[in-house]
């Protein structure tokens, strides 16, 4: 895991993450104890055991949550414990999905 100092250079570099997040923040009221879990996730789990946790979690936020919303917890998860380069790549697969 490569931790990061952010800077406006990785705001650049990274801005599929980055505007991700900002639209999350700007248009999300949702609860923050979803992303806490996430942020708990991705620091104690990997592999499967990461994958089978994250499916849980979605199935157990669907009542709070629209897919997008899930999906930007996500990205901000990665990027709030370090995995910043793995979700603009994340991101940017997202954002394309849709064109």
């Amino acid at each position: 895991m490569k931790i990061y100092n952010i800077n406006n250079k990785d705001i650049l570099q990274y801005s599929n993450a980055f505007n991700v997040w900002k639209l999350f923040v700007e248009n999300t009221q949702s609860t923050f104890g979803i992303l806490f879990l996430i942020e708990f996730l991705f620091k104690n789990c990997e592999g499967n055991e990461l994958k089978r946790n994250i499916v849980l979690l979605w199935n157990e936020s669907k009542t709070l949550l629209t897919p997008n919303e899930f999906i930007a917890y996500l990205i901000i998860g990665m990027m709030k414990t370090g995995y910043i380069e793995e979700a603009n790549i994340f991101a940017k697969k997202i954002l394309n999905y849709g064109n």
